[in-house]
């Protein structure tokens, strides 16, 4: 069994690689999609106001993933003014089986690096964090009934005892239904190589594939794109069209014919 220094060590550095990794593949996305309206409507692209409005959509949909609360004023702002918003993105995030398997063990890791620093044992008796993710990946002995009642009993203890801070990441994919059941023994250097791959694919520099065939293949984490097509028509009416919803099968209105789900969102979703 490795020592306590592995796991903080590796849980860190997963952590790390996981938030910088979503947060470009998010901010990148963002960016496209304004840039697929802007240009339908004669723009180079996407405009200044957007381009900020993607970076701080992404932190904080980041942040919103991994259970954490912004601690500025602005990020603090931003999130009370698009809640909605980003808990639409990030719920959405759900839908990719690769991401959240990623995402889960990245949370795994996070957290036991977090149960480790604040002191939580690790005896194969009284390891209260891997009982609470094998309750949680369903892999406990007894009925439904049982495992729920043992998973919320394990959680509370924690929180308690360690904290909410401890929990956070894995509670909150948990909520947005991205975690996705883990193995019965767990293993940190596993999730942190593919966590590291994520990395690799978004394209973050200094990070080497170590598995090759990722280098003749385009990357393996693709987000749903807006069609290809730039010339963006309303669906209803055939009008320029420039507000975008993902809940509508990723389709395009324009002012006149805007969905319920955008009806209070511009461009990219913001508020107006």
């Amino acid at each position: 069994m490795f020592g306590d220094d592995h796991i903080k060590k590796i849980g860190l550095l997963t952590e790390n690689e996981a938030k910088a990794a979503l947060y470009k593949l998010l901010y990148a996305e963002y960016c496209e999609r304004a840039c697929v309206v802007g240009k339908s409507q004669g723009q180079e692209g996407a405009d200044k106001a957007d381009e900020d409005f993607a970076a701080k959509l992404a932190a904080a949909v980041t942040n919103k993933v991994f259970g954490k609360v912004a601690g500025d004023d602005i990020g603090k702002k931003f999130v009370a003014e698009n809640a909605n918003l980003i808990w639409h993105h990030a719920d959405w995030l759900s839908a990719d089986p690769k991401l959240c398997a990623i995402l889960s063990g990245a949370a795994y890791n996070t957290c036991y690096a977090r149960y480790v620093s604040a002191g939580g044992s690790r005896g194969m008796f009284s390891n209260k964090f891997l009982a609470y993710v094998r309750a949680q990946s369903g892999l406990g002995s007894g009925d439904y009934e049982d495992k729920i009642h043992w998973s919320v009993k394990l959680f509370r203890e924690i929180r308690d005892n360690f904290g909410p801070y401890v929990i956070a990441p894995l509670e909150s994919m948990i909520t947005l239904g991205i975690f996705r059941p883990l193995s019965h023994n767990p293993n940190e250097r596993e999730y942190y190589d593919l966590v590291h791959e994520f990395a690799f694919s978004a394209g973050l520099p200094g990070f080497m594939s170590r598995l090759s065939f990722h280098l003749a293949e385009p990357s393996p984490y693709p987000l749903p794109r807006p069609p290809e097509n730039r010339s963006v028509t309303c669906q209803i009416c055939g009008a320029p069209a420039r507000l975008y919803c993902l809940s509508c099968n990723q389709s395009f209105f324009c002012d006149a014919h805007k969905c319920n789900h955008l009806e209070s969102y511009g461009r990219l979703g913001r508020h107006k």
